[in-house]
């Protein structure tokens, strides 16, 4: 079921390879770069999960759903809502804690969301709970605004990658 062949490599015909003690995983660290000597334990990539969480708005949503994929401490969430009311939403429910309330990047798809005239961009941040987020966006190229209206049947879809605390 396992071998290693002449070159050194290990091969898993069937099955997983499962590592069987918390706080441990694949070791890089015989990776050199020329970033300097990394942390203690730094280049064990110990933690792979994928998942699903349900999203959280004030304002009542008809579908809320969410997935995930946290590799280390990157976690990247996709989120859809529609709502089935009218209003200006917060949001909240990440599966993980960030570790700063600093902007998420990623992809905002929304359709039929009265954005104010001008909106140019739209982005995501984490709010400063850690596990809420916000969206903006920017008109004309100025100042970042939460100001939205959402009215029944608006949706979007949010795609953001973020830390993990």
């Amino acid at each position: 079921r396992m071998r290693i062949d002449t070159s050194g490599n290990v091969k898993v015909n069937t099955g997983n390879l499962v590592i069987g003690t918390h706080g441990k995983g694949i070791d890089f660290s015989a990776n050199t770069d020329d970033y300097g000597t990394p942390a203690s334990g730094a280049e064990v990539l110990d933690d792979y999960e994928e998942g699903t969480f349900t999203p959280t708005s004030s304002i009542s949503t008809s579908t809320a759903n969410g997935t995930y994929t946290k590799i280390g401490r990157l976690v990247h969430v996709v989120i859809n809502l529609v709502f089935d009311a009218g209003g200006s939403p917060t949001y909240g429910g990440l599966p993980f804690t960030s570790s700063s309330t600093a902007a998420m990047p990623g992809n905002i798809l929304a359709y039929n969301i009265d954005w104010p005239a001008g909106t140019i961009d739209i982005a995501a941040s984490v709010g400063a709970d850690g596990t809420s987020y916000l969206i903006y966006c920017t008109i004309d190229d100025g100042a970042w605004t939460a100001a939205h209206t959402i009215t029944s049947g608006d949706a979007f879809w949010i795609g953001v990658t973020y830390e993990a605390a």
